[in-house]
């Protein structure tokens, strides 16, 4: 039973069984007035009952039921502010996971970054003008532009080291276009010609994937254990 309901049948009860008169009440040595009826309280039938002034009208049992249901508020009250102080830790969580979380502009450019990185350490010579240049000087050139062209962006058969001036002045030009034409081949370089016409729309999944992989390359770059390319 409920401590709430026990302590409204005892405000409430007309007559008290002598067995819940003693459990909830103290006895009054004067006249009472039994008879067989009902217990309010136990709610037993034809059972010897009497008034609850025969038992001081309960009053022990209602402060010990009240004392009780205080106990039980004030933990209730500490669990609700527990959960609302947990729920309150966990969407400040969120929001700071969120915010942590790269945004599509940041893995943008950490898989440039890397695949550009990973370009200037395979190629020591400028594509153009075929001289040496120190890796500090490498730019990552492009054949087909990176701006206007985000199916070949990260394309390695796209992507050759160059020298900052060829880079600027020559970018992807006719020289630099079969020379690329001798190395990969007719049908790369006529599948790296339809890739920069498709419109890619690179999702964050791709992207993450994409990193992972070239930072495998880089590693084995770094360490000089990548496989020919």
């Amino acid at each position: 039973m409920k401590t709430s309901t026990l302590l409204n049948r005892l405000t409430k009860a007309t007559w008290v069984c002598a067995l819940c008169g003693g459990t909830y009440g103290t006895a009054d040595e004067g006249v009472c007035t039994w008879h067989y009826d009902k217990c309010d309280i136990c709610l037993k039938k034809n059972v010897a009952v009497t008034e609850p002034r025969d038992f001081d009208y309960l009053n022990r049992g209602k402060r010990d039921l009240i004392k009780l249901i205080q106990v039980e508020d004030r933990k209730k009250n500490k669990e609700k502010i527990q959960k609302v102080k947990e729920k309150a830790e966990s969407k400040v969580k969120k929001i700071k996971a969120k915010a942590k979380e790269p945004s599509m502009r940041d893995l943008q450019k950490e898989l440039k970054r890397i695949t550009h990185k990973i370009v200037r350490l395979r190629y020591d010579n400028c594509y153009s003008c075929d001289k040496f240049i120190p890796l500090n000087e490498r730019q990552c050139g492009h054949y087909h532009t990176d701006g206007g062209n985000p199916g070949t962006r990260y394309d390695f058969d796209n992507l050759r080291t160059q020298h900052r001036t060829c880079n600027h002045f020559y970018g992807g030009d006719a020289h630099f276009g079969a020379r690329l034409l001798q190395e990969i081949g007719q049908g790369r370089f006529l599948a790296l010609d339809m890739k920069r016409k498709i419109k890619q729309r690179w999702s964050k999944d791709e992207l993450r994937g994409l990193i992972e992989e070239r930072k495998v390359i880089l590693s084995e770059l770094e360490s000089g254990t990548e496989n020919a390319h």
